[in-house]
């Protein structure tokens, strides 16, 4: 099963929904810089509340507020109009560099085979 955007939907249901139970109940939980993906989950970014004072050091799981907070470099943020935003892969149209050098060493290594009669 997918969504309209074409991830899966029980992913898409399961991070909304705790998404939303994290903001409803006003607690985020705790999380660790080092053990982010593991203490957040699908999409959501260990950083400091939105709302804290300065001098706060505590970290917790949120939705992201711009690109800079996703840990990946391919991941982007993604604001949804009836979600939070959730850090996840960016789209393969526009291409980037990364995707372009990609496409590059795929031309290259298949043109390397097919000359030495690999391919």
């Amino acid at each position: 099963l997918r969504s309209a955007q074409g991830a899966p939907l029980l992913v898409g249901l399961h991070s909304a929904w705790l998404v939303r139970l994290l903001l409803v109940c006003g607690t985020a939980r705790a999380c660790h810089v080092d053990t982010a993906n593991f203490d957040c989950g699908f999409g959501l970014v260990c950083a400091p509340p939105l709302l804290a004072s300065n001098s706060s050091k505590a970290l917790v799981c949120r939705p992201c507020a711009h690109d800079g907070e996703c840990t990946q470099a391919e991941n982007v943020c993604f604001p949804s109009p009836n979600k939070p935003a959730l850090c996840m892969h960016k789209e393969l149209v526009p291409l980037d560099g990364h995707d372009y050098a990609g496409f590059a060493c795929v031309f290259f290594s298949c043109a390397l085979a097919a000359g030495g009669g690999i391919g």
